[in-house]
């Protein structure tokens, strides 16, 4: 059984109580457990992996409101990232500086997203800071 699958089977057993209620407080609305689990693969893939096949994907979920809140922050963040792994540093930079108002302002992907937007916006001598 490999890390993923490790992880993904001590969420289906624990998610049951706390971290589902913890997780809807965060995205200010219900996620369904296919969702969920698209949903954590997806950081798995991105952000270990660094997989980037999931830009028009994670997209079209966006634009069909399936996420708000943290979530929708975390999925413009992983599309962000793609981006960026690709070198495409135009769109990494309007993800990561979309994302920002997502997050409250300590948290570590609105921290995260400043930097990045602030570091990519100067490698292309652009004028957005945050």
């Amino acid at each position: 059984m490999g890390l993923f699958s490790k992880l993904s089977d001590s969420l289906s057993k624990t998610r049951k109580g706390f971290v589902e209620k913890l997780f809807d407080s965060f995205t200010g609305k219900e996620i369904d457990d296919d969702l969920f689990s698209t949903f954590c693969g997806w950081c798995y893939d991105v952000f270990l992996d660094e997989k980037t096949d999931y830009i028009v994907e994670m997209d079209q979920m966006i634009e069909d409101k399936k996420f708000a809140g943290v979530q929708l922050g975390v999925t413009a963040y992983m599309i962000a990232r793609q981006y960026e792994i690709n070198n495409d540093l135009e769109n990494a930079l309007s993800y990561y500086y979309t994302c920002i108002p997502c997050f409250h302002p300590e948290n570590m992907y609105a921290y995260r997203a400043k930097q990045k937007t602030n570091e990519i916006a100067e490698a292309l001598d652009k004028e957005m800071r945050v």
